[in-house]
């Protein structure tokens, strides 16, 4: 039988990783309502403008495909409702990015002044010996 040690095992450290990842989530998770509506509606907007930007070469092959059928075929006016919506897929696409990069520069911000607020009052429970010695 072997003896048994004198001391405890000790217990595992954890990770520097770790305890960030810990403390970031801790402060970046949505707290409010708004935060998590806001979150939300920001992974929508992504979705969306991925879709659209997907779409957008299907809708141009087919504007180039009625340009360039021979001459007995479609006229090129009626390869305007083509161009429209194109045009539209683009535009919807951009706005839909530009108002996800808005809403997430809100979010991001609370969730930086969140992290940034929690720090400082960690630098300010330190004991001064520990700031002296650094």
């Amino acid at each position: 039988m072997l003896a048994q040690p004198l001391l405890p095992a000790a217990a595992p450290q954890r990770s520097a990783w770790v305890g960030t990842v810990h403390l970031l989530w801790r402060s970046a998770r949505p707290r409010s309502t708004s935060e998590v509506l806001s979150a939300a509606a920001v992974l929508v907007l992504l979705v969306l403008s991925k879709l659209l930007n997907l779409t957008l070469p299907l809708v141009l092959r087919l504007v180039v495909n009625a340009l360039s059928a021979p001459a007995g075929g479609q006229p090129v006016a009626a390869t305007a409702p083509l161009v429209l919506l194109y045009c539209g897929l683009t535009i919807c696409s951009d706005g839909c990015s530009q108002l996800q990069s808005a809403l997430w520069g809100r979010l991001s911000f609370r969730i930086t002044q969140r992290v940034s607020l929690r720090l400082f009052e960690h630098l300010h429970a330190l004991s001064l010996r520990w700031h002296l010695n650094r």
